[in-house]
C-alpha cells in the first residue's frame, strides 16, 4: 500500500489519535508543506500554520471536532515556508474507528489543484476585463447562452431600457422590445 501511494502526486495520512508509530504519511506532504510530518507533535496544527487562504484555526478546529464515520471536504491555499511556493489543496477527510487497534483514525487525501485554481482566477480576471471595457461601450450589447437567456448585457442596454436585460426570460422577449 505504501509504495502504491507514494507512486502518486496526491498526498496521502492515515493519522492514529493515540497510536502515532502506526501513522502512514506519503513523503508528498514535505513537499507541499514544507515540514516532515513523522517528526511533528501536532500535524494538523502545524499543517493549519500553512494556511493562507482561510482562517487556519477554523481549518484545525473542524478536523479536530470531525466525528467518527463523517467526511469533510476543504479547499484552500497554503505557503511552504521552505520554498516559498504556493499551491491550492483539494483535501477529502474522514474519521474511522479501528476495532482492531480500538482508535480512531483520521484519513486524508490531498490534492494539488493549483493549476486548475490559477486558470479560474485567470478566467475570472478576464472576465471582469470584457465587463469593464463593455460598460464604457456606447453601444448596447448582450449576451446570451445555447438556450437564448441573457447571461450579460452592458451599461448602455440597461440605461436604454430601464432596467437589465438579465432579468428577461429568454432572447425571445428582447427581441419583442426592440
Amino acid at each position: 500500500l505504501s509504495d502504491f501511494l507514494e507512486s502518486t502526486t496526491d498526498v496521502y495520512y492515515i493519522i492514529y489519535n493515540s497510536n502515532q508509530n502506526k501513522n502512514l504519511i506519503t513523503s508528498q506532504w514535505k513537499k507541499i508543506f514544507g515540514f516532515d510530518a513523522t517528526k511533528s507533535n501536532d500535524i494538523f496544527s502545524d499543517k493549519s500554520k500553512c494556511i493562507i487562504s482561510e482562517n487556519p484555526k477554523s481549518h484545525y478546529s473542524q478536523i479536530i471536532k470531525l466525528k467518527v464515520d463523517e467526511e469533510k471536504s476543504f479547499l484552500y491555499q497554503v505557503l511552504n515556508s521552505t520554498t516559498g511556493q504556493k499551491f491550492w489543496l483539494s483535501e477529502t477527510i474522514n474519521k474511522k474507528y479501528d476495532k482492531e487497534l480500538k482508535d480512531n483514525v483520521i484519513r486524508g487525501r490531498i490534492t494539488d489543484i493549483t493549476r486548475e485554481q490559477v486558470k479560474v482566477m485567470e478566467l475570472a480576471e478576464s472576465e471582469v476585463r470584457f465587463r469593464n471595457f463593455m460598460d464604457l461601450t456606447p453601444v448596447m450589447v448582450w449576451v446570451s447562452n445555447e438556450k437564448n437567456i441573457v447571461t450579460y448585457s452592458n451599461r448602455a442596454s440597461k440605461e436604454f431600457l430601464g432596467y437589465e436585460l438579465e432579468k428577461l426570460k429568454d432572447y425571445k422577449q428582447y427581441a419583442t422590445l426592440v
